[in-house]
């Protein structure tokens, strides 16, 4: 019985903190976020029309699909009014002295066994 309390109260300790956690993330995120503004879907009867914004178009490298995407996803993100300025491709430029520490590092990973041809005792390669 002793070990089931032990266990128990482990688990207990485990949920609390995890309980704990989850509040003070929670309290964070109620901190950080601002409401909403009520969106007005009503026009006002003798306004003047809007200037709108010049139309987008894809920058080069990027997709138009890709671009539509990104919008999309500011959009449902984000509360209006939101405006994309630029959208950049990734750049993939790794320098030797990179590949050369990465190369190092996995190469360090390696058994004896992975390195060293087998043989047998007796037996000439």
């Amino acid at each position: 019985m002793e070990h089931g309390s032990l266990i128990l109260s482990g688990f207990g300790i485990v949920m609390g903190v995890l309980a704990m956690l989850w509040a003070v993330t929670a309290l964070i995120a109620k901190l950080f976020t601002r409401p909403a503004k009520p969106i007005e879907t009503a026009a006002k009867p003798n306004a003047a029309p809007t200037p709108s914004a010049a139309p987008v178009t894809a920058p080069p490298g990027v997709p138009a699909h890709h671009l539509a995407a990104i919008t999309a996803a500011v959009a449902a993100s984000f509360a209006p009014p939101t405006r994309i300025v630029s959208v950049d491709g990734l750049y993939a430029h790794v320098s030797a002295w990179t590949q050369q520490g990465l190369f190092e590092h996995f190469a360090s990973h390696q058994k004896v066994w992975q390195t060293t041809p087998r043989t047998l005792p007796g037996i000439k390669p």
